[in-house]
């Protein structure tokens, strides 16, 4: 498979990425100005959703005890990350370099909370979500320094062209 095909994958999965992000704001949406519980026990009858277990039963407290003014800012940010998500996306489908900077580094920054999570308890998601970040931080990588290899390599020839000429014609 060409190195293209691969960022069109990577592209792909920043999409995903930035549609559960915005299904994650619209989630903060629907909760402003509600009753919370209320909205958890719909979502559980709709959905047929378990809700107690203790990961959900804290996020669902936190967001309870949340402002309208904590909310948008939370909103805000989502949005920020969503749309740095399908920029990125964006950028990797068209196979430019600076998209390629950015994946490598939001997937950098991401990679110590990733361990960190990892050391408080290890799951079959975690695992596979940090081997997949470090999978696409390497490949991107490489592929971002062969792109680098091949315009200095480029530029050589050029500014020896360009002597040959200059040279040549004295």
């Amino acid at each position: 498979m060409h190195s293209t095909n691969h960022l069109k994958i990577i592209a792909v999965f920043e999409v995903f990425k930035a549609m559960l992000a915005m299904l994650a704001g619209l989630g903060l949406i629907s909760v402003m100005h509600r009753d919370v519980q209320a909205v958890v026990l719909e979502l559980e009858q709709a959905l047929h959703l378990d809700l107690h277990r203790p990961f959900a039963v804290m996020l669902i407290q936190k967001v309870d005890s949340l402002h309208s003014n904590q909310l948008l800012a939370m909103l805000g940010l989502v949005l920020c990350y969503a749309t740095i998500r399908l920029i990125e996306a964006i950028g990797l489908w068209f196979d430019t370099a600076w998209a390629k900077w950015l994946a490598v580094i939001s997937g950098l920054m991401y990679l110590p909370i990733e361990l960190y999570e990892l050391t408080l308890s290890v799951t079959l998601i975690k695992v596979v979500v940090t081997i997949l970040n470090i999978a696409v931080v390497l490949y991107i990588s490489r592929d971002l320094k062969q792109h680098m290899d091949l315009r200095k390599e480029r530029d050589l020839e050029l500014a020896g062209v360009g002597q040959t000429q200059s040279a040549s014609s004295s």
